[in-house]
């Protein structure tokens, strides 16, 4: 008889999840190490714990797919669309009780939103960007955030039709007041600030008074 025969079932459980839990450690650790995103997005990443490492892992993967969502090549593109959108929902998945989900929440809104302006489905991803929306506003941290997505989803819909033309200025005047106190830093602030700038063309356009 082998040794791991001898084992109770209990210690060989146990065995396997500290093996798990070492591939796991090591897989977060070579993601983290990748410094280019080429090569951390073909690191498979296939933990099922909920435990802060695996959501890390997924969430490290899925921010290197988003890094490739501007790719020369269109299917390399929407495999990386869809790359980040699904590894960030299992990073979301993977999450245990009392973590920080902000950054994660707010990748998952971004590839949404990336996902939106790229897909046959826009009117799933502008729902699902809808609820990231309200997740972000109610999360520390999360107020700018759940106030660009929600009026980038606003000026969306105006722009491809999905809000009826007499509704369309009352949205956009909506949308500019989601972004009245929304502040940021850095690229965020950047992309704050080219989104008041696309709203206020889009209402001079219109003609809102």
């Amino acid at each position: 008889m082998r040794p791991r025969e001898l084992l109770p079932l209990t210690a060989v459980l146990l065995l396997a999840g500290c093996q798990t839990g070492k591939q796991d450690a090591t897989t977060l650790g070579q993601l983290e190490a990748a410094h280019d995103p080429r090569v951390a997005a073909q690191i498979p990443v296939t933990c099922t714990d909920i435990g802060e490492v695996c959501a890390r892992a997924y969430a490290e993967h899925a921010a290197a797919c988003l890094d490739l969502v501007e790719a020369t090549d269109p299917g390399t593109r929407a495999a990386m669309r869809t790359c980040a959108q699904q590894d960030f929902r299992q990073s979301l998945a993977h999450s245990p009780p009392g973590v920080d989900r902000l950054v994660a929440t707010r990748g998952l809104a971004e590839a949404t939103r990336i996902a939106r302006d790229n897909s046959t489905d826009y009117a799933a991803n502008a729902r699902e960007l809808d609820g990231l929306s309200g997740q972000l506003g109610a999360m520390p941290g999360g107020a700018a955030y759940a106030a660009y997505y929600a009026a980038d989803n606003d000026l969306g819909r105006v722009l491809t039709r999905n809000v009826p033309p007499a509704q369309a200025c009352a949205t956009l005047k909506d949308a500019q007041a989601k972004l009245s106190t929304a502040a940021a830093a850095g690229d965020f602030g950047r992309n704050l600030t080219t989104l008041r700038s696309n709203l206020a063309t889009a209402v001079q356009n219109r003609g809102c008074t």
